[in-house]
């Protein structure tokens, strides 16, 4: 009796020679087309961390393509793959570039004058006034100041602030704290940085977490609070402030 096998096969003498060395070819063409694409997963992402120091579209999109180009790879395709990727990792890095030194003022109230000149003069005196006599930070001057959307239901409509300096805008948003104690319309304002849309809900579903985890916190000694970047927040856990 055989004893059969998964592995058993059969092939005539003129054909199994061919059978097994395309078999050998198509393994290392497997082999190597894995090894490629891990060469590649390594080549972007180290590609990608150069493209947040202050490089030019023209120097990143040049130095990609010819990483990525392959001799067995089709350049055309890779290239409008890459040149795909560059504008998306660029295009994210200008929109924080241009967002770096701004915050938003959340229930500031809105300017009773008739002039929009004469509104955006009050805001700007009311931002001033904030953040000398209620943060009571020295800085420079805000560059603008623009009210945002269009105003409904009698709410104020969310400020935001260009500063000069993105120092002066950090060490404003470490000073919200002093707001508690502040005089109105002072402690109704909240504080936040300025984020693109994707950002705003990333943050807003770590906030949600972070409640989430508060609730079940045991000791009340700590709290779970979101921190960081606009585009790298987290949860971290801190100890509360007495």
């Amino acid at each position: 009796m055989f004893n059969c096998s998964s592995v058993f096969h059969w092939y005539c003498p003129e054909c199994e020679g061919k059978t097994i060395r395309s078999l050998k070819t198509d393994r290392e063409v497997e082999d190597r087309c894995a090894a490629y694409m891990s060469k590649m997963e390594a080549r972007m992402s180290s590609l990608e961390s150069t493209v947040q120091s202050k490089v030019s579209r023209e120097e990143v999109n040049k130095e990609m393509v010819k990483s990525a180009v392959h001799p067995d790879t089709d350049p055309t395709v890779v290239k409008d793959l890459v040149q795909d990727e560059v504008s998306r990792v660029l295009g994210e890095r200008d929109e924080r570039d241009s967002r770096r030194n701004n915050f938003i003022i959340h229930n500031m109230p809105e300017s009773d004058k008739e002039e929009d000149e004469d509104k955006k003069e009050q805001d700007l005196s009311l931002c001033l006034s904030l953040i000398s006599m209620q943060l009571r930070l020295t800085c420079k001057p805000p560059i603008n100041v623009i009210r945002l959307g269009a105003q409904r239901d009698g709410k104020p409509r969310p400020v935001k602030v260009i500063m000069c300096d993105e120092n002066d805008k950090v060490n404003i948003l470490r000073s919200t704290y002093r707001l508690k104690g502040a005089p109105e319309p002072y402690k109704l304002m909240s504080l936040a940085t300025d984020m693109s849309r994707e950002e705003r809900e990333r943050n807003s579903e770590l906030v949600a977490e972070a409640r989430r985890m508060n609730d079940d916190e045991q000791s009340g000694d700590w709290l779970h609070v979101v921190r960081g970047n606009p585009w790298q927040r987290k949860i971290l856990r801190v100890k509360r402030r007495t």
